[in-house]
């Protein structure tokens, strides 16, 4: 005889696997654009970035750009703090 405590523990038992299943199923559904064709100008598949969104590159930066002197301190500045945090001892001199 099957009591009250049964009946909910079959009725778990058999509607879970189906609630995962629809709701998975949804997770599933590819919502991205068909596209034919290769991206613009970029081999490994991944297109390149919007204009305006583009990381910098070194070559982006002209050669001849020097550090001004507000620059020159801050930069001595930061090696002079980096030296005073090097707390690892006896591994290596500090960067």
């Amino acid at each position: 005889m099957l009591t009250r405590h049964h009946i909910a523990l079959l009725i778990i038992v058999v509607l879970s696997p189906w609630t995962y299943a629809t709701s998975a199923g949804a997770q599933d559904q590819d919502k991205r654009p068909e596209t034919t064709g290769s991206a613009s100008g970029s081999s490994s598949g991944v297109p390149p970035a919007p204009v305006g969104h583009r990381q910098p590159r070194a070559s982006d930066i002209p050669a001849d750009t020097r550090p001004t002197g507000q620059e020159e301190t801050q930069i001595q500045r930061d090696r002079e703090l980096d030296k005073k945090l090097w707390i690892c001892r006896g591994c290596g001199a500090p960067p």
